[in-house]
């Protein structure tokens, strides 16, 4: 395993550099990979997000989020090579962003085991040949004591820009991999959540609105993740207790304790080069887990 860069301790939000450069799924970043092994022309749902809709771009004298993400965005079946075409192009960035997203290639849970393939993606089930083997969490240098538990599931995401505002995987831990592109990561404990507020359709959404970077006060400068006192939102007026940012490029992971609030802020890729892949690995809180 090639050595990693370990910024963090455990039972908080660890940044791994280049910490997933050994799992076999890394190799989705060679051009053309993912089209030959999903299949240009097989059928895949996606997310098509409105960029343009008014109630995104509400008002909010309160900084409340206006809508959780979903509300903007419909579900869409479309062939595999036109996604990808279309991150390319400028609608991508500017009216209509797709986003293959929280997308699983496995689940232990049966209720979810083929979400993929009830949401018309099957071909994506092509991929599971790169996952660890057993269906166990791969070794992640300082994380040794967690290979070989059972994951509960594998979420794939595709995009170009993609944005997720703040949530939490309650009862879960994650270990975020990034296989291209680069994201910037805005972590917060738990217990940020008498900061953050719920939303009112989703108990697993923050009530503030962090549906873009820019909404985040106090960043530092090298975008990597650091000790702060903790971010802002609200223009500065919110301060959130222990957020902070992380850089996530190929090759990195980030593991999150149970419950971490997190939203995800994809930077665009280079035209004409794969789009940027992310993959999620989740797993049961161990006990003594903080709540």
């Amino acid at each position: 395993m090639l050595a990693a860069t370990v910024l963090g301790v455990e039972d908080v939000p660890t940044l791994l550099r280049g910490g997933a450069r050994h799992l076999r799924h890394m190799r989705w970043a060679e051009p053309g990979r993912l089209l030959e092994m999903v299949g240009p022309d097989s059928e895949i749902a996606v997310t098509v997000y409105n960029l343009t809709s008014l109630a995104a771009h509400a008002a909010k004298a309160d900084c409340r989020a206006a809508v959780i993400h979903e509300e903007r965005a419909e579900s869409k079946i479309a062939r595999f090579r036109e996604f990808l075409d279309h991150l390319a192009t400028e609608a991508q960035q500017t009216t209509r962003r797709a986003y293959l997203e929280d997308t699983y290639l496995y689940s232990a849970d049966g209720e979810y085991a083929n979400l993929a393939k009830h949401r018309g993606s099957a071909a994506l089930h092509r991929l599971e040949g790169d996952l660890p083997d057993d269906a166990a969490v791969p070794a992640f240098d300082g994380f040794e004591h967690l290979a070989g538990v059972p994951y509960s599931a594998v979420a794939l995401f595709v995009g170009n820009g993609s944005e997720s505002s703040m949530h939490q995987d309650k009862g879960e831990q994650n270990f975020i991999t990034q296989v291209h592109g680069c994201k910037h990561v805005v972590t917060a404990p738990p217990e940020a959540a008498s900061v953050l507020g719920t939303h009112f359709a989703r108990d697993n959404d923050a009530a503030l609105d962090t549906s873009t970077l820019s909404e985040w006060g106090g960043l530092p400068g090298d975008g990597d993740c650091a000790a702060q006192d903790g971010l802002t939102l609200c223009g500065g007026g919110v301060l959130v207790p222990g957020a902070r940012l992380h850089r996530l490029c190929a090759g990195d992971a980030l593991y999150l304790p149970n419950s971490t609030w997190h939203a995800l802020y994809g930077d665009a890729v280079e035209a004409g080069g794969p789009p940027s892949i992310t993959v999620t690995f989740f797993l049961p809180a161990q006990p003594g887990s903080p709540a």
